[in-house]
């Protein structure tokens, strides 16, 4: 009879694979933009909402059923992935502010700095690196610490 160890590394484990198959999902809407990228301009628009629309969707119906079954598990790997959606949390925030931001029609220069950026253009260009270069990276390596296995002694696996 499995103890309760047990059930909650199972619990976590099934959990773990739900939410990175919730972290792809959410990949594949932030990758539409380079779909056909010579006709960015029309595509953002787009693009955004779809991203916007997949990722509400996702922390609505997803993130609760995960959330109640960490709940469950109760331990540290839970805790952790509860941890990588807290973050998701706050990634879509901030893309959400940065998508409803007008654009200049100027943005591109300001971007290859031609031009100083205005604040709406300085703060989805704050906004994508953060998000980039911190939080998913957090992400990630939260989903991975998450899903440790204490290596078989002997070094067998």
């Amino acid at each position: 009879m499995p103890d309760l160890e047990d059930v909650q590394d199972q619990i976590v484990s099934v959990v773990g694979r739900l939410a990175r198959f919730r972290f792809r999902l959410a990949a594949v809407a932030f990758d539409l933009e380079r779909f056909e990228p010579d006709r960015a301009d029309v595509i953002t628009d787009i693009e955004s909402g779809l991203r916007a629309s997949l990722e509400n969707a996702l922390v609505e119906t997803l993130d609760p059923l995960l959330r109640a079954l960490l709940d469950t598990a109760g331990n540290e790997r839970a805790a952790l992935l509860k941890a990588a959606l807290d973050l998701a949390g706050v990634r879509n925030s901030l893309q959400s502010l940065a998508d409803n931001l007008p654009r200049s029609p100027q943005e591109d220069a300001m971007l290859e700095g031609e031009i100083p950026p205005d604040l709406f253009t300085e703060i989805r260009s704050t906004v994508s690196a953060v998000n980039e270069d911190q939080l998913d990276l957090a992400i990630n390596n939260l989903l991975q610490t998450a899903g440790y296995r204490q290596p078989l002694m002997g070094g067998q696996g």
